[in-house]
């Protein structure tokens, strides 16, 4: 697990994230700024900022809000946010990444809904993209933790090195198809990959993932009876690659 408390990223550590797909930082916000993100969160949780439809239930089972730093501007003067923009452009290896979108998932105490295995690729189109197409590698997503993140609790996983293969079949676990906050999902995850090399990457409060848009990922249930799981997540892309993709 990396450090990255530097916010510089060793040659070692980069392409280790480009060989796996994802790569978990032990610690990417901390003291002050981690504080101010918890705040911000609550703030809008509670619904003091109001997000509008924004905030909604991801594929109808699991609390998502959407750009909430486009309700709540702290949230992007937050050192997080700028750290976040910085390591992506060293991982991506391009000169400056470009914010994409950022959101919040919440799984409380007791949430017993899992987010199956999915590749971030398959959101690209509506109501899912077809099996078979390819990433360029030029999202990274990092997923922030804001409470301390267990496997009962819902942590991150991931399946390492196969992110740059044709994208897995996906289908619409829940939500209507042609809803945004669709919820997608793997066809028989346990067929198409090898789950035995499946990392779990437990995270303290304050730590980090990152993962391209091809890597395979999945958050369990929130067993635990009294411990939180806030999540925020803000995705930075390289601009392009991202134009090439979509040309």
């Amino acid at each position: 697990m990396v450090d990255g408390g530097s916010g510089v990223l060793a040659e070692a550590e980069v392409a280790q994230f480009r060989a796996d797909g994802f790569v978990a930082f032990e610690r990417f916000v901390d003291g002050g700024a981690l504080e101010d993100l918890r705040a911000d969160y609550d703030r809008v949780l509670s619904k003091e900022v109001d997000c509008g439809e924004n905030d909604r239930q991801l594929g109808g089972i699991t609390r998502q809000i959407m750009l909430p730093s486009v309700h709540l501007p702290s949230i992007r003067q937050n050192p997080a946010f700028a750290k976040a923009k910085v390591v992506a452009a060293e991982l991506l290896g391009c000169d400056e990444a470009v914010y994409g979108y950022d959101m919040m998932i919440y799984k409380p105490p007791g949430h017993p809904e899992e987010t199956p295995w999915h590749q971030d690729l398959g959101y690209f189109q509506m109501p899912f993209s077809p099996a078979g197409r390819r990433s360029d590698s030029f999202t990274v997503q990092f997923w922030i933790a804001v409470d301390d993140a267990a496997v009962e609790t819902g942590c991150m996983h991931f399946v390492p090195g196969v992110h740059e293969e044709p994208m897995r079949e996906h289908y619409i676990h829940s939500g209507d198809v042609d809803y945004e906050g669709r919820l997608l999902a793997m066809r028989d995850p346990e067929t198409v990959l090898d789950l035995s090399t499946a990392v779990p990457c437990p995270l303290p409060a304050g730590g980090a993932t990152a993962h391209l848009e091809g890597t395979p990922h999945y958050t369990p249930a929130n067993t635990s009876r009294d411990r939180h799981r806030r999540a925020y997540i803000v995705n930075f892309n390289d601009p392009t690659r991202l134009r090439a993709y979509h040309a």
